[in-house]
């Protein structure tokens, strides 16, 4: 179901950017993410890597 959602935010952002763009106004789309670690997590190092949310993208 997320997957899905974001593919549609996309897909929609890019066509409303290309209508907006040439009137010089800029598209924003944001996605509220209920935790950092869903998108970002961190080994024992401190070395990056994705959550499920990003790797989903």
């Amino acid at each position: 179901m997320w997957r899905v959602q974001i593919r549609e935010t996309i897909k929609s952002q890019l066509q409303k950017g290309e209508v907006l763009f040439g009137r010089g106004i800029k598209c924003l789309s944001i996605f509220f993410i209920d935790e950092v670690a869903k998108y970002r997590t961190y080994d024992a190092d401190g070395g990056p890597g994705l959550g499920g949310y990003g790797r989903m993208l």
